[in-house]
């Protein structure tokens, strides 16, 4: 008997000890689970810091925003460009504050219904850069300006070293303006997107097929040259050797293009303009480095965008 109460005692001593220790085994998981509630909670200083991040990031871009409808661009441009680049809704100017002290137009960015563009004269189309909006069905025109402001100071007879400032950063506005569109979406005007291929071909469109992928090879070839020799480093004057040899080759590859049985007429016409870009490196169009630059830039990235459109086309004929 005296055993059988010692043992119930140690029992009852057991059941004290692990309902204890359960306890505070429970009330630490609380304390621990309300801990890392609290840590995933974000303070209000957090919160501030985060918003000016978001701010400072947002006033580091120069974005371009337009609407037309149902339809809009926002259109992140060079950053550098926000005390020379004036923009009034859709009108670009760049503003000249110590030789012409004028605000001197770039061009203009409209937008019209798909239709009406496609159902337009392809001839009587002024040169642009276009972006098409076909969820939309709408696109948008860029119209360069092409006056000539700094004529009077800027000849033949001007260096690098001696051309006026101004100038400078006047072209260089231009160019990076027309990169950023490019980047965009933004394509030459020249470019027939859309092709109308005829529901018999004659034996002469037949070979024209052959042949027009015969020249986009050519073009791809001479392309993948520009766009793999020319290098970021490189100055004016390399970049310009490295244009001349393709100028040359392709010259003397395709002398004549007027004789060439192209399968249809958006075909010939996205082609020849290819050839176009690739012969008319003529000279260095400014006499500002940096300019100069992003111009040799915009024209691989124009012939990119027509290669492109080319192969698509090309592509409707398989």
């Amino acid at each position: 008997m005296k055993k059988r109460i010692q043992f119930m005692l140690l029992l009852a001593v057991l059941l004290l000890s692990a309902c204890s220790s359960a306890s505070v085994e429970e009330s630490g998981g609380e304390e621990t689970k309300e801990k890392i509630t609290q840590d995933v909670q974000p303070t209000d200083q957090s919160k501030k810091e985060s918003t000016e991040q978001e701010n400072d990031e947002e006033e580091n871009k120069f974005i371009f925003r337009y609407n037309s409808n149902n339809s809009s661009l926002e259109i992140e441009l060079d950053k550098r460009l926000k005390d020379s680049l004036v923009i009034n809704v859709a009108d670009f100017y760049y503003r000249d504050k110590t030789l012409l002290r004028q605000d001197i137009f770039l061009g203009t960015i409209t937008s019209m219904p798909l239709v009406e563009w496609e159902n337009q004269n392809y001839w009587d189309r002024d040169y642009s850069f276009v972006y098409y909006d076909h969820n939309n069905q709408i696109i948008y025109l860029f119209k360069p300006d092409y006056g000539e402001p700094y004529t009077d100071y800027v000849n033949e007879l001007n260096t690098n070293d001696n051309v006026p400032a101004e100038y400078e950063n006047y072209v260089y506005t231009y160019e990076s303006l027309i990169n950023s569109l490019l980047n965009y979406g933004f394509v030459s005007s020249d470019l027939i997107m859309k092709q109308s291929i005829p529901e018999q071909l004659d034996s002469n469109q037949e070979i024209g097929i052959d042949i027009s992928r015969s020249m986009y090879q050519d073009l791809q070839n001479w392309y993948s040259t520009l766009n793999s020799s020319i290098k970021n480093e490189m100055s004016i004057e390399e970049k310009y050797k490295v244009i001349s040899n393709t100028q040359l080759e392709v010259e003397q590859k395709y002398p004549e293009l007027r004789q060439i049985p192209f399968p249809t007429l958006e075909l010939s016409v996205n082609i020849v303009n290819c050839i176009d870009l690739l012969k008319g490196w003529t000279e260095i169009p400014y006499r500002a480095d940096e300019a100069n630059h992003l111009y040799i830039d915009n024209r691989i990235k124009m012939l990119r965008q027509n290669l492109e459109v080319v192969d698509k086309q090309l592509k409707e004929f398989e």
